[in-house]
């Protein structure tokens, strides 16, 4: 998982070294109606994955909709209702759906 943060953006660049010149594949989300693109992830992520050759990043976004349906089965998942763990809960549960149904089984985070 690429964020475009400093820790998944290092792992990134460490990991597709030492798989060049076989292809890293990366992901992202974010909820659709994020509206300033250069104060999210989202825009990070793809400037990071951009500046490596050998890297395939893929950006997905959620509807509120989604969110919503993912809700219960986040709460279920993590065990807590604790308010900053559902929030981030519910985009990675999406995520890792969407990645799982492309063949995906193994995901590293950083």
């Amino acid at each position: 998982l690429l964020s475009g943060g400093l820790d998944s953006s290092l792992i990134t660049g460490i990991a597709a070294d030492l798989l060049h010149p076989s292809t890293l594949n990366t992901f992202n989300i974010k909820y659709h109606t994020s509206s300033d693109e250069t104060e999210d992830d989202y825009y990070f992520a793809g400037l990071v994955a951009g500046k490596m050759s050998n890297v395939d990043h893929e950006q997905f976004s959620f509807t509120f909709e989604e969110g919503l349906e993912a809700l219960p089965k986040v709460i279920r998942c993590i065990e807590t209702v604790d308010p900053a763990m559902v929030r981030s809960g519910v985009p990675l549960y999406i995520l890792s759906g969407k990645i799982a149904r492309k063949g995906f089984k193994v995901l590293l985070c950083g």
